[in-house]
């Protein structure tokens, strides 16, 4: 599996700024297995190139993982059960959250439920991402401003 180097970059980029990087996704009890296994092996360096990054290597830049095969819901379902327990957990609010999602109808439901989300194309061309990095630089700004 194969995934978009330049949004693994971005998430890399800010990743020292957020409280967590956390992948939520609507898959099986095998990739959440996978990704958990890829999270535990070692990153070779040469395993990157300008379009795509090896899924076992992006794995371990994320600090937790929501599968809805663990959370037996779907993301859009009802995202207060899919992400209330994490949430709680952490002490924080959806007001606190940015989603980035290939599904518009997963970001509404998000926004329903008082989050912030950001439509990310499948394939994000390097203009896409652009766009996305000033929007997460504006949502960053957003929330430090609401903090201090």
């Amino acid at each position: 599996m194969l995934v978009n180097h330049r949004l693994v970059q971005l998430l890399r980029d800010v990743q020292k700024q957020c409280v967590a990087i956390v992948l939520a996704t609507d898959n099986m009890d095998c990739f959440y297995d996978s990704l958990q296994r890829a999270r535990q092996l070692s990153i070779q360096s040469g395993d990157v190139n300008n379009e795509t990054t090896p899924f076992i290597s992006t794995a371990r830049m994320f600090d937790d993982v929501l599968c809805s095969s663990r959370q037996r819901v779907l993301k859009r379902e009802d995202p207060q059960r899919f992400y209330g327990g994490w949430i709680r957990t952490h002490a924080l609010d959806f007001s606190d959250l940015l989603l980035l999602d290939d599904l518009e109808i997963n970001c509404a439901a998000f926004r329903s439920a008082g989050g912030t989300a950001i439509r990310v194309q499948e394939n994000g061309s390097m203009e896409q991402i652009d766009v996305i990095r000033t929007q997460v630089a504006h949502w960053l700004q957003t929330v430090a401003s609401a903090i201090s």
